[in-house]
C-alpha cells in the first residue's frame, strides 16, 4: 500500500504575493430617474411607439423585441431578437 506524501512547494502565497492577497469587486448602479417604469400593457405600447416607431413612420417588416425588466417592472434593456418580412420574423 503506498502512502502519500506530502506535496513540496518551494513557494508560499505570501511569496507570490508579498502585501496579500488582492480582491477586485466591481458593481454598476443606474441612476434612478433615467429608468422607465412599465406596469401595465398601455405603458409598454406607449413606449414601443415612442421608441421604435416614430410618430409618421410605419415599417412593413415584422420585428421581434425583448423587454428586459427588473422585479419592480423598470427596463432595462430594449433589445431587437429578429427581423422578418412582410408576414413573419423567426426566432429560435
Amino acid at each position: 500500500m503506498k502512502l502519500m506524501t506530502k506535496n513540496k512547494f518551494s513557494r508560499t502565497p505570501s511569496d507570490i504575493f508579498p502585501s496579500g492577497v488582492f480582491e477586485l469587486q466591481v458593481q454598476y448602479f443606474r441612476k434612478g430617474d433615467c429608468r422607465v417604469n412599465l406596469t401595465s400593457a398601455n405603458d409598454v405600447a406607449k413606449y414601443v411607439r415612442k421608441n421604435i416607431y416614430p410618430e409618421g413612420s410605419i415599417e412593413y417588416v415584422e420585428q421581434f423585441y425583448i423587454l428586459l425588466l427588473d422585479q419592480s417592472n423598470h427596463l432595462f434593456a430594449l433589445k431587437q431578437i429578429s427581423v422578418g418580412g412582410i408576414s413573419a420574423t423567426f426566432t429560435d
